[in-house]
């Protein structure tokens, strides 16, 4: 995950792209790689994380739901 991330010459695969992604998205990336190296690479970061990879597209969706629904559940309590 890390040569995808921070190696330009390594091109993301559709698992690697979506473990980015949900990591991402969930905010385990700050909390398993040095700021530093997050903050040089975020040129890199994004646009995969961000990917049009159907599979982390959809993977996205899913989180961005759940995320949507737990707000729900929290602020209807």
């Amino acid at each position: 995950m890390a040569d995808v991330m921070f190696k330009e010459d390594v091109k993301p695969d559709d698992r690697s792209a979506v473990l980015i992604a949900v990591a991402c998205h969930a905010g385990l990336l700050k909390a398993n790689f040095c700021p530093e190296e997050l903050r040089q690479h975020k040129k890199r970061i994004q646009p995969i994380s961000q990917s049009e990879i159907l599979a982390t597209k959809a993977t996205l969706d899913a989180i961005r739901t759940m995320q949507a629904a737990a707000t729900i559940a929290v602020t209807c309590h």
